[in-house]
Order: C-alpha cells, then sequence, then structure tokens
C-alpha cells in the first residue's frame, strides 16, 4: 500500500462483513479435481484439497493446521489408531506427515467397501501400464487393470499405495512405505513393483 501512496492507520485483522457478492466461481467436482492429485501426482493439488477441507467449516479462514485436526477427526470416527500420525499438509512434500503403511490399508480398505467414496477413490488412481505414474509400471496388468494405487518419491523416499486385483479375482489394499532409502530412491521401485507382483500372483480364493 505503501508504494502506491495509500496509508493505512490502526490494527489489521481477519475478519468478515456483510457485502455485496461481485463474482463467484464453482469449480469443478472433488472427483474431476482429484484426477491430477492421483493420476500425476500433483502436490499443488494436494496441498490445495487439503487446505480447503477446513475452509468448507465456514468459521474461519482455512488453514492447513485447522485441515489437520479435521483430518485426525475423522481417523478417529473410522477407528484409525492414531499412535505416532501426524498430519500437517496434503502432500508430504515437507517434515509433519507421517502415517503407517498398515493405517493406509485399513483406510483403502475401509473406502473400498463405501459406495460413497470407493468408486471416486478407485478412478482417480494411476492404473499401471495405462496412465499416471504408473504407465511405464507393471505393464503386464495393463489390460487386466489389475493394480490401481498413488505413488510417492522423494530424495530418501519411495511408496506406492492401492488396490490389486489377484488371480482369483478378490481385490485387496495395500501399502508399501520405504523410507531411509540409500542411493536414487527410485531405484527402490522395482522391489516396490516386485512385492506387487509376488502378491497378485500367490493370490488365490480364500487367500
Amino acid at each position: 500500500g505503501r508504494q502506491m501512496g495509500i496509508e493505512v492507520t490502526g490494527e489489521v485483522k481477519l475478519g468478515a462483513v456483510r457485502g455485496k457478492l461481485v463474482s463467484a466461481h464453482r469449480s469443478a467436482p472433488l472427483s474431476a479435481l482429484m484426477l491430477p492429485l492421483g493420476k500425476k501426482s500433483n502436490n499443488f493439488y494436494a496441498e490445495t484439497i487439503f487446505k480447503s477441507i477446513s475452509g468448507m467449516e465456514g468459521k474461519t479462514p482455512a488453514s492447513h493446521a485447522r485441515s489437520g485436526e479435521l483430518v485426525r477427526e475423522a481417523l478417529k470416527r473410522a477407528g484409525m489408531p492414531r499412535t505416532g500420525v501426524e498430519v500437517r499438509n496434503g502432500s508430504g512434500l515437507f517434515e509433519g506427515g507421517r502415517l503407517t503403511a498398515r493405517m493406509l490399508a485399513r483406510l483403502l480398505a475401509q473406502a473400498h467397501g463405501d459406495p460413497g467414496v470407493g468408486p471416486e477413490l478407485r478412478s482417480q488412481l494411476s492404473v499401471a501400464g495405462v496412465d499416471g505414474t504408473l504407465r511405464a509400471r507393471m505393464r503386464g496388468h495393463a489390460k487386466s487393470r489389475a493394480v490401481r494405487a498413488k505413488t510417492g518419491t522423494l530424495a530418501a523416499v519411495s511408496a506406492m499405495s492401492g488396490y490389486a486385483t489377484l488371480k482369483g479375482g478378490r481385490t485387496v489394499a495395500f501399502s508399501l512405505l520405504i523410507n531411509d532409502v540409500r542411493g536414487k530412491a527410485v531405484a527402490v521401485r522395482k522391489d516396490l513393483d516386485a512385492f506387487v507382483e509376488a502378491l497378485i500372483g500367490a493370490g488365490r480364493p480364500g487367500c
């Protein structure tokens, strides 16, 4: 303001006032906004969607801190163990996100059986050998669409969580999180893929 010759006096604080609506924009539905996040691993989308969770309350401005609280409350309602769990951001790009593979797999299993969540969740995941971050991985399952998952890669982290359809026809949830990778994290992808391949190969009715 000062650079443009505008002087502001008094205290500046966040607040809300009644006024005339000048313009409004309705975004695409969440099911569509999730596609760049799941298929392309778009971290900007992840952070924006995460922050918007608290914005839906309409009480205070949206914030990462409040969104984290709401996510933890949702985990509690879902019966998830929260010991050692930290949720401070939506992308996992910086310190503040701690989850267990067991909890992620349980969440995915719950979502799979929920008709209000499952179909949309599965549709935004990358399909192995077909699209997204898995388009060049596990290509032998491209025709069957047997693997749908979200990947994650940092300097010393490689992860993949999602669903695999076993040979017997049953779909299972899985989560693989590898920390403290020595060397390049991308080199661990072959090990993650090998695990999923073995999981599919071992699957059979009643297994």
